[in-house]
């Protein structure tokens, strides 16, 4: 099922974009829900997501 959803509905940004959106929201504001993604490794686990 994981194969069809992602050949029907492709996220190839969600890697390269999302991150960069948390890192900015977390430099701005460190004590907000970003900055604790960030400092729990966001990048690391939407690299390693087989869905993005």
């Amino acid at each position: 099922m994981r194969a069809e959803v992602l050949t029907a509905c492709p996220r190839p940004g969600l890697r390269h974009g999302v991150p960069g959106g948390f890192e900015d929201q977390a430099a701005r504001k460190p004590d907000c829900a970003a900055g604790g993604a960030v400092a729990n490794g966001v990048e690391s686990r939407l690299a390693a997501n087989p869905l993005g």
